[in-house]
């Protein structure tokens, strides 16, 4: 079976109702084959969740104080009962065609439901290991539970199959109390292709889990990777050992001069929107001419934007990212997100066409369009767009 590429795309903190909007919208396009498999990676801003098993009498907060919170409430139809999300807490949407995933067993060829989430644990159990955390599966439960013992001597971890990493075992760190839930599970499956997914407590603030029954379970209470080592975690190192990405980034020298003055900088050869979400955040598809590697036809100038995060999924061909001081090249199937205010550029290295996704605001959606309906690209020109939609040119 052919190698699978799955691209990871970390979108910072959105609501609930935008994060569901833009799962629906890519699912979509899993099923018709536009796009390949694709991870989001993201905060939410407070709210509780009800799953397709959820009873609602295990919110016990009554809706004032959920109000004086500031938490929402949805109903949505992932399985399990209820949760919550909020600040400091990861999650994981993998929209995944399982048709693509091997099986490990013998009486299918591709990934099952059952084995599918057996794999998610099995990410979150070694993401916790990667942090001397000693994590593991509770039978009859779903989701990922700390240990309540010390760990055993042996080099292997407890709880973890293929994937655990030995040479983090000396270092993992028991649970200071009883088991304990650090990570919740629930997934939708619909024609093959996956929906919703996993939240790890990274550095949560447990308080807001007293104003439910957290999966209706009363007997074993929730944690955070936070308070098992006492400290704060950094939400991107846990991303990006849940991602397990492993490329390396080079630094390339670029001058704002080159840019600005450069006859090299492409105009796309088509766009057009494909969905919006909550107002304002939407998805485009654009593709762009090729130039010759040693003139690369620049797509963006090298700028920020003030207000905006943006990211891109490569459809075909290859992308080249400037992301502050990092060069990223993207291959079909692969993305990046840019955090706003950090500096960036895009172009095409090579002679053919490049055909990308942008998943932006409206507002860099407008930018973009004004830049191209320029007659002429000058540098008062384009600084004066720029400004106009709260950006910066480099």
């Amino acid at each position: 079976m052919a190698k699978i590429l799955i691209s990871i795309l970390q979108l910072g903190t959105i609501d609930y109702p935008t994060g569901l909007r833009l799962q629906e919208k890519l699912v979509s396009l899993r099923k018709e084959c536009r796009i390949g498999d694709v991870v989001l990676l993201l905060e939410h801003t407070p709210v509780i969740t009800l799953g397709r098993n959820a009873k609602s009498k295990n919110i016990v907060a009554t809706p004032e104080l959920l109000s004086q919170r500031g938490v929402e409430v949805h109903e949505c139809d992932r399985g399990g009962d209820v949760t919550f999300h909020g600040l400091g807490q990861l999650v994981a949407y993998p929209i995944f065609d399982l048709r693509g995933f091997p099986s490990d067993g013998a009486s299918r060829k591709t990934l099952g439901a059952i084995e599918y989430v057996r794999r998610l644990e099995e990410v979150l159990i070694c993401s916790c290991a990667d942090f001397g955390i000693a994590a593991k599966r509770i039978l009859g439960l779903t989701g990922v539970w700390t240990e309540a013992s010390a760990p055993a001597t042996s080099k292997e971890h407890v709880g973890t199959g293929a994937l655990a990493r030995p040479v983090e075992s000396q270092n993992r760190q028991p649970s200071s109390g009883a088991e304990s839930k650090i990570a919740a599970l629930g997934v939708h499956i619909s024609r093959g292709v996956t929906s919703h997914g996993v939240a790890l407590n990274v550095n949560t603030d447990l308080s807001f889990f007293n104003l439910i029954i957290p999966c209706g379970i009363t007997s074993k209470p929730v944690t955070s990777m936070q308070k098992e080592l006492n400290r704060p975690i950094a939400m991107r190192e846990v991303a990006h050992s849940l991602s397990r990405n492993e490329s390396t980034a080079k630094m390339i020298p670029l001058g704002p001069d080159y840019f600005m003055n450069s006859p090299n900088i492409a105009s796309p050869l088509a766009g057009h929107i494909l969905g919006t979400f909550a107002n304002d955040f939407l998805i485009a598809e654009w593709q762009d001419a090729g130039g010759v590697s040693e003139q690369p036809r620049w797509i963006a100038p090298l700028h920020l934007h003030r207000s905006d995060d943006e990211a891109w999924y490569v459809l075909e061909g290859v992308l080249r990212v400037k992301v502050g001081d990092d060069d990223v090249e993207l291959q079909v199937g692969s993305g990046v997100l840019v955090p706003r205010g950090t500096p960036h550029t895009y172009w095409n290295p090579g002679p053919n066409r490049v055909r990308y996704l942008l998943v932006m605001t409206s507002n860099i959606f407008q930018l973009i369009q004004d830049i191209h309906a320029l007659p002429e690209r000058t540098s008062a020109a384009l600084r004066a767009v720029f400004a106009k939609h709260d950006s910066e040119l480099l």
